[in-house]
């Protein structure tokens, strides 16, 4: 070794020529590295389904999702839990710590829900524990995106707003199914006594507000009140602006506005399903890639893509 330093030392072109050398060859063959479209991965996940026919989404989170995972999330070797609520079922996926026994945990997973199945309904299903293999599957990944702080509104929107689109700029992304989504609303609660006071219809207001380019959909009737949810645009500023709409203007009397005739209020649109990211309402993307392309760079954030 003392003889090879001291070479170095006395012949330093030669030594330059070397360092070059290795530097380069090492660049070439880094590039000549095969890149696979869709490479061979190991995952250690394990999924839970449990079904409850008609339930709605948020009635599945309530009643089934929340005692399982409360009951799953204190087994060691879990590193992350992501649930989906739709109609009628509710999804857990675990994601379980590098190292971390499959089949053990698999066990743990199956004490853990018989410890709390005397708390879920008793028409539900028993859950049905097994090992997902994602190796060969279509999806790239699935990433589930939350924020402890917003609502899961605000969540869906920064998701469309900001990462969708630098998703979507990643060569190689194909298809990106959203889960979770919720999205903003305002919420109008009509009162009968003041419509039929002034004699406004339903049909007159929907038509006054379609008027003004504001989309409305479908309230539901209960309790002779009626509640329907609004699609703005453009939108007022603020809901005074809205409570100062006219609706009807029948010359007689002055002019009808809508904060007469209904309470405003801000809401979001009822969720097709729910999704929750280690305890926290959010969203989840579930990424393919394109069959077209030849590489997907999945390691791409946006935050690198801007």
């Amino acid at each position: 070794m003392e003889k090879l330093i001291d070479y170095c030392v006395h012949n330093r072109i030669v030594t330059y020529a070397l360092f070059i050398m290795l530097f380069l060859l090492g660049v070439f063959f880094y590039f000549k590295l095969p890149v696979r479209a869709l490479p061979n991965f190991d995952t250690s996940e394990i999924y839970v389904v449990t079904n409850y026919l008609n339930a709605t989404p948020q009635f599945v989170e309530q009643a089934i999702t929340i005692p399982l995972e409360n009951s799953i999330s204190k087994i060691h070797g879990i590193d992350t839990i992501r649930s989906l609520n739709e109609r009628g079922a509710s999804h857990i996926h675990i994601t379980l710590k590098p190292g971390t026994s499959v089949n053990q945990t698999l066990q743990n997973v199956q004490n853990a829900i018989a410890q709390v199945r005397h708390k879920l309904p008793q028409n539900a299903t028993s859950p049905v524990v097994q090992n997902l293999n994602l190796s060969n599957a279509n999806a790239v990944m699935m990433v589930g995106i939350s924020n402890p702080h917003w609502p899961t509104w605000k969540v869906d929107q920064y998701v469309k707003a900001k990462i969708l689109p630098a998703l979507n700029g990643v060569p190689g992304t194909g298809t990106i199914t959203q889960n979770g989504e919720q999205q903003a609303a305002i919420r109008l609660n009509l009162k009968p006594a003041m419509m039929e006071k002034y004699g406004i219809t339903t049909d007159q207001l929907i038509a006054a507000l379609a008027s003004i380019n504001i989309y409305t959909a479908g309230g539901q009737i209960s309790n002779q009140q009626q509640s329907t949810m609004l699609f703005i645009s453009p939108k007022p500023d603020t809901l005074q602006d809205f409570a100062h709409i006219i609706v009807a203007n029948p010359g007689t009397i002055h002019p009808i506005t809508l904060g007469e005739v209904a309470s405003i209020h801000y809401g979001t649109l009822d969720q097709v399903n729910t999704m929750n990211v280690d305890g926290h309402p959010g969203t989840s993307l579930l990424i393919e890639p394109d069959s077209t392309s030849v590489q997907c760079h999945t390691g791409k954030t946006p935050d690198q893509k801007n």
